[in-house]
């Protein structure tokens, strides 16, 4: 048996404007023990959804790269 990530107690906001993919990450997420907030399909829906929960973000890997840009606090 393999190890299965154990995400208990993270909240993670899924941004991704491809719906399938979308959908499969919330539900991989979830099922791992996170808290998923979105799927948001766009930058501006995701910094709604990070002002209407007070999160703050971390970002975790350089893949946030556009996102800093955009004036979205970075790591």
């Amino acid at each position: 048996m393999r190890d299965e990530p154990d995400l208990n107690g993270r909240r993670i906001l899924v941004v991704e404007d491809e719906y399938f993919l979308a959908a499969d990450a919330e539900w991989a997420l979830r099922g791992a023990g996170a808290e998923v907030a979105g799927p948001c399909s766009s930058e501006a829906a995701a910094q709604a959804e990070l002002e209407a929960r007070h999160l703050t973000p971390r970002w975790s890997t350089s893949t946030w790269a556009p996102a800093h840009r955009s004036g979205l606090p970075g790591p």
